[in-house]
């Protein structure tokens, strides 16, 4: 009785972000990651298979809020988005290091997107007045490339203390 008390209660919308639940966002759906008969155990491709660029089934979903990777999958790549970049509060050498290796990351993803593009990368102005947070217009793109640098960088450990992201929220 109380499980099907707190399930109705507490509906799937309201668990990913209030915030998004409350301006009316619906869960998104994500399919389930694919068998060992959908992708073969070395990482072999069947031939005349597409690679995948980003697949949001196997990506650690802990990085890329929920309410993101929806508006990701909507607008694609190429798009700008102004998100919140959380800080991982434990990195090692501190916050302002934190904030400092998250603006390289931006660096390094813009610059393999073609350079800087007008308007968009690290608002050092929103930044500078938090602690915690590294504010930013950044593309799809560099947001994807942004998380998986930072993820390389931390032997691909998703809850590595060397990652300097905690997680990385639309801008509301």
């Amino acid at each position: 009785m109380f499980a099907s008390a707190f399930a109705s209660r507490h509906s799937r919308a309201n668990v990913f972000h209030p915030t998004a639940a409350a301006a009316g966002c619906a869960a998104p759906t994500l399919s389930p990651p694919p068998t060992m008969s959908e992708s073969s155990a070395g990482g072999a491709q069947r031939p005349g298979a597409a690679k995948p660029v980003f697949d949001p089934r196997i990506l650690d979903r802990t990085v890329i809020a929920l309410p993101l990777l929806q508006q990701l999958e909507e607008r694609g790549d190429d798009a700008a988005f102004d998100v919140i970049i959380d800080l991982n509060l434990s990195f090692p050498g501190g916050r302002d290091h934190a904030r400092e290796r998250v603006r390289d990351l931006a660096v390094a993803a813009l610059a393999g997107a073609g350079g800087p593009q007008p308007g968009i990368g690290v608002d050092d102005r929103k930044t500078e007045l938090s602690d915690q947070y590294v504010f930013a217009r950044l593309t799809g793109r560099a947001i994807k490339t942004i998380v998986r640098l930072d993820g390389e960088s931390a032997g691909g450990a998703s809850a590595s203390p060397r990652r300097v992201i905690y997680r990385v929220w639309p801008d509301f």
